[in-house]
């Protein structure tokens, strides 16, 4: 187990590896006082984690490394430990009886729970639920599976520089055509428009692309409409979901 001192200096060669080298903006990022970076960096620079630059050295690598690691392996058989006591909720598949055991899915976005081996994570069910209805599930083990869905952007041309809106909807409307998907999306006004025009009311709205990278870890493919002014604005919104979902496949189409 880590003790709070290399949790700390774990966390300072973090920031320094995203960029962050400056003591105050690594103070304000992790929650310490400035003199506690100061000190910190003192203590890694004396072991040869960081040379005199500032910089990570190899040793610093192999120490940020297998602290990761470490802390990984707690997480994970913490989350395993949890979700042997926690109760999970899923849609019961058929009429299901307490302390019966059942087997986990995703089917459309939503987890089912069924008499029927289907995969590798079970549970035992926790009172007598009738089908349809949602069923409380405990000690669940095993992963389900899930394929993850694919999160696409499109990018169309803001206003002033259209000049025939329905050769946009046409262009936009092929390249969906082309790409299967499960949900669809707009982010603003002339979004919004495109869609109407195509006849397709969107399931997603408001916060279309936290909702997308959220249906992808459920398995569902998504495409959202964004005009390219609004696009610049959301960078850093998808940036953090990159971050949050590497596993999530994002694509950027410009139309």
């Amino acid at each position: 187990m880590l003790d709070q001192t290399n949790l700390t200096q774990i966390m300072i060669l973090t920031e320094i590896f995203d960029g962050n080298e400056k003591p105050s903006e690594i103070s304000r990022k992790i929650g310490i006082t400035i003199q506690g970076v100061q000190y910190h960096t003192k203590i890694m620079r004396e072991k040869g984690f960081i040379d005199n630059n500032g910089k990570i050295t190899e040793n610093g690598f192999d120490f940020l490394y297998s602290g990761l690691s470490s802390f990984r392996d707690f997480v994970i058989e913490s989350m395993v430990k949890l979700d042997n006591v926690l109760v999970w909720e899923a849609i019961a598949m058929e009429d299901l009886k307490e302390g019966g055991v059942v087997w986990l899915k995703m089917r459309n976005g939503y987890l089912y729970a069924t008499s029927e081996r289907t995969g590798e994570a079970s549970g035992t069910v926790m009172k007598d639920t009738p089908a349809g209805e949602i069923a409380g599930i405990s000690q669940v083990k095993g992963i389900i599976n899930v394929q993850l869905g694919t999160v696409s952007i499109i990018v169309i041309p803001d206003i002033e520089n259209i000049k025939e809106m329905n050769v946009i909807t046409e262009k936009v409307g092929s390249f969906m055509k082309s790409q299967p998907f499960g949900i669809f999306g707009v982010l603003g006004e002339e979004a919004m428009v495109v869609a109407k025009k195509m006849n397709i009311n969107p399931e997603l709205e408001f916060a279309p692309l936290e909702s997308a990278f959220e249906a992808s870890n459920r398995g569902i493919s998504t495409h959202v409409i964004i005009s390219n002014r609004r696009f610049h604005f959301i960078l850093h919104t998808l940036r953090d979901l990159q971050r949050k979902n590497p596993k999530t496949e994002l694509k950027i189409n410009y139309i």
